[in-house]
């Protein structure tokens, strides 16, 4: 069985945070390192948010392992691909924050 899967893009993250929630997202694909704002800024106002605090995340950096380390220990269900990555190591990760918690 093959999952279909929507993808969107919001190029800038301000807008981002302007408009999250008008955005009817399953899991987020995140940059620790955008070119407006810092992606763990983006992960703060996320969780502000009862709407998205819970919300699934995917790291996506090439970031130094102490920020790394800082972003995930921030949120509950996130994974992280390392850039450059292949398509296959995404749709793993995509996989693996949908998938319900063991201890739920």
């Amino acid at each position: 069985m093959q999952a279909l899967l929507s993808v969107g893009k919001v190029p800038e993250s301000v807008q981002s945070l302007q408009n999250d929630r008008a955005l009817p997202v399953e899991v987020l694909i995140l940059d620790l390192h955008l070119p407006d704002i810092d992606g763990i800024e983006v992960l703060r106002h996320l969780q502000a948010h009862p709407h998205t605090q819970s919300l699934p995340l995917i790291f996506c950096t090439a970031a130094a392992d102490a920020e790394i380390a800082r972003a995930l220990s921030i949120a509950p269900r996130a994974s992280l691909v390392e850039k450059p990555f292949k398509l296959q190591t995404l749709i793993s990760a995509i996989s693996s924050v949908l998938r319900p918690s063991s201890s739920t």
